[in-house]
């Protein structure tokens, strides 16, 4: 199975497949040739350690869930650097019965602050605002992140309450 990929103007967002996911699981250097870029040594970023076998388990049980999984992020080559995987941003899940996605996003700290998340986290939403059974995507932050706060408002989605510790936003589709 071949991965879906979202192009934006810096970034190449690549949905996981079984493939991907087992690379990643056997080392960087297989990840890397499979995503054919270079993997940073602080793979993977900060809150994703171990997802990549959670989210291998959940595609052998449901295929076509791998465009709600966590996509891997490339920063495009330039002149400077090759392509490089620097963030793994993507979805909670499916959409639920009320059409809620939920995105999530972690970006290594190397290319935070360069605009990185906006870009990628704005690919994603946009792409599932145009997906069947998509009415709203949501994201929860710790109160104590006001840059992901920014990241969101950035993308269009709104503050819409907190619970706990975290900060909730959603954007709803015009339906």
């Amino acid at each position: 199975m071949s991965p879906l990929i979202l192009d934006t103007p810096r970034l190449q967002l690549v949905s996981p497949t079984t493939e991907l996911l087992a690379a990643e699981i056997g080392s960087t250097r297989a990840l890397s040739r499979k995503l054919v870029a270079r993997v940073p040594a602080d793979w993977p970023p900060t809150f994703l350690e171990g997802v990549a076998p959670l989210f291998l388990d959940q595609l052998h049980h449901h295929p076509d869930h791998d465009v709600w999984l966590g996509w891997y992020w490339i920063k495009r080559s330039c002149e400077r650097e090759a392509a490089t995987l620097i963030a793994l941003g993507g979805f909670k899940g499916p959409p639920d019965e009320q059409g809620r996605v939920e995105v999530g996003y972690s970006v290594l700290s190397r290319w935070r602050g360069q605009g990185y998340a906006s870009e990628g986290v704005q690919g994603l939403v946009s792409w599932a605002m145009q997906q069947p059974g998509v009415r709203e995507v949501v994201a929860r932050v710790e109160r104590e992140n006001p840059a992901s706060m920014r990241v969101l408002e950035k993308c269009g989605l709104e503050r819409v309450g907190e619970q706990g510790s975290e900060v909730l936003f959603s954007l709803s589709g015009l339906t």
